[in-house]
């Protein structure tokens, strides 16, 4: 639901530069077609909303590195690939109840064939993920409500409340072999946060890497990053990994606050989130009704007492 940005790592030889290039070039107007093939609406709509998106990868792309630094100077937090929790005294809370959510997740993962790849709903990801092997279950999405999400897994949307600065919250689920290209997120006004709810036993074959740096998750622990650093990941194992993916906003001092909140409500505006939240809301309606046949009923809550 979010754009990608693009890799700008050099290519020593120039002729394999061009074709890297024209590579690229061919990749972006076969997802543009699809995306145009896709899409409702009339033809004119839909070739202005691919406008509107080149546009906005444009401006940002270029604006990038001074909007960074600004961020950057105005953060609470240093810049780190993987910053420090100390900042963010709910971490420990939502850790304390790593093993309630995962119970929901395993009751989740019994259709995961019927979850939806991350790619679906948001055909960007194509550029780091073509595979079928990384799913994702929705409870928030850039402030927007997943309802379905939430009534399915209703200890973790209750677990999730109160958590300052969330703007987005999902089951991010990779299956085995999965591995996630080498990137970098498109805006330091938000961090992302990984609880591990789901870790493989082999967990050295299951790692992320941002900059240099190589670690792997450990269950029920949170691991925060910096995803405008470049990451990659990498699940070698024959087991499904399962984290709780949190978009946050990064804490900023004023006026860089303003200036995250400006960036933040242009990207929940864009249609690179709302084509993704009207293919939730598509996938939503074909999926609750068997959901609610074959997923258990959540619990009932306690008689108040008064």
């Amino acid at each position: 639901m979010m754009p990608i940005a693009n890799d700008d790592r050099s290519v020593a030889n120039p002729a394999d530069d061009r074709e890297r290039k024209l590579r690229k070039k061919r990749k972006r107007r076969e997802r543009r077609k699809r995306r145009l093939l896709e899409a409702d609406g009339p033809v004119a709509l839909r070739h202005i909303r691919e406008i509107w998106r080149a546009i906005i990868l444009r401006i940002g792309k270029q604006s990038r590195p001074l909007i960074d630094g600004i961020l950057n100077h105005y953060s609470k937090i240093p810049d780190a690939g993987f910053p420090s929790g100390e900042a963010f005294p709910w971490v420990s809370e939502l850790e304390a109840k790593s093993q309630i959510i995962a119970k929901e997740v395993e009751a989740l993962l019994e259709s995961s064939d019927e979850l939806p790849q991350l790619r679906k709903l948001s055909p960007d990801h194509d550029r780091i993920a073509r595979s079928e092997k990384w799913r994702a279950f929705f409870l928030i999405g850039y402030g927007y409500r997943a309802e379905l999400g939430c009534r399915l897994c209703p200890e973790t949307a209750r677990a999730l409340d109160g958590i300052p600065g969330l703007e987005s919250a999902f089951f991010s689920i990779l299956l085995p072999g999965m591995h996630i290209k080498r990137h970098r997120g498109p805006t330091k006004s938000l961090l992302v946060f990984h609880l591990a709810v789901k870790v493989p036993r082999e967990s050295e074959k299951c790692v992320i890497r941002v900059d240099e740096e190589v670690r792997p998750w450990q269950q029920g622990k949170m691991l925060i990053l910096d995803d405008t650093h470049e990451h990659e990941v990498w699940n070698d194992t024959d087991e499904t990994r399962v984290v709780l993916l949190m978009h946050v906003r990064r804490p900023l001092r004023f006026p860089g606050s303003l200036l995250g909140s400006f960036i933040f409500n242009t990207i929940r505006r864009s249609p690179f989130v709302q084509d993704g939240r009207k293919n939730l809301d598509e996938w939503e309606a074909q999926f609750g009704t068997r959901a609610d046949e074959r997923l258990p009923a959540p619990p009932l809550a306690p008689p108040m007492l008064n």
